[in-house]
């Protein structure tokens, strides 16, 4: 097959644990960006956040971000954007508080925004701390998310809530489903990421690819956790990195050798392109 798109996971399949790109995996990504393959960012991340990794490998290509809520050309132009449901927003507000004063943040215009500096607060504290002015992220801690949104109105396209405790995040799960208007996903066992319902990275890669006019049978997906497994399925051909989570590998069409800190993407890309 002549693959014309490969969307990769960033965080546990592209990245290594200390998030740099090997240098392996940099040649053989512009090994098949010469040869015309589209190689795409798929990421739970904000535009913002992917800046980096956008301006320096990834120059000219399409990107994926925020599960598939935001869709980016290769001229970094939004051509799609999904916003979560003001009404289902406010409810899945009230869950979260209705047990204890669970952590969550949410996303819009490229700014987390914060009741509580914590979880992922600090490290997005700490990420901007080595980034360039241009790719930082914007913190806002406020006083009050429901306060904040009924007077601001709903511009969000993702809520992450986080805890330690996976009994009670499953609990709240189930709960949050209930919601019309939104999906959850997972991109790691201690979180729930909230988006709006139809919306995940194989809602994102469909996109792009009818955007480009390419068949999704000549599309490749890569991934590691729950938030990859729509645009594994979605693809012609879905992989799993050998890290990946085990239910992953079973949804997936090849399992690669190597897994994030040992070459999986150019692994790939040497098989497949």
């Amino acid at each position: 097959m002549n693959y014309k798109i490969i969307a990769m996971d960033m965080d546990g399949t592209l990245l290594n644990d200390d998030k740099s790109i090997s240098k392996y995996n940099e040649e053989m990504i512009h090994k098949a960006m010469r040869s015309g393959v589209k190689v795409v960012i798929s990421s739970g991340r904000l535009p913002v956040t992917l800046g980096f990794y956008i301006d320096t490998v990834f120059k000219n290509q399409p990107v994926i971000c925020c599960n598939g809520s935001i869709v980016l050309d290769e001229n970094k132009n939004i051509i799609k954007s999904n916003l979560l449901d003001k009404e289902a927003i406010l409810k899945v507000i009230d869950i979260l508080r209705e047990k204890k004063d669970t952590y969550y943040h949410f996303y819009s215009d490229n700014i987390l925004y914060s009741e509580r500096v914590s979880h992922a607060t600090r490290k997005f504290y700490k990420f901007n701390e080595n980034m360039d002015k241009d790719f930082r992220l914007e913190i806002k801690i406020i006083k009050d998310s429901k306060e904040f949104i009924q007077n601001n109105g709903s511009c969000i396209n993702k809520i992450v809530v986080i805890d330690k405790d996976i009994d009670y995040l499953n609990e709240l799960r189930e709960k949050i489903n209930k919601v019309s208007k939104i999906d959850t996903t997972k991109s790691d066992i201690h979180n729930i990421e909230i988006i709006s319902k139809g919306v995940s990275k194989g809602s994102g890669l469909k996109f792009l690819a009818d955007y480009y006019h390419i068949p999704l049978n000549e599309c490749i997906a890569v991934g590691n956790d729950e938030n990859d497994e729509s645009m594994i399925k979605e693809a012609g051909l879905g992989i799993a990195v050998a890290n990946a989570r085990e239910f992953l590998k079973k949804s997936a069409d090849y399992v690669t050798e190597k897994d994030n800190n040992n070459g999986a993407i150019g692994e790939i890309i040497k098989k497949f392109i």
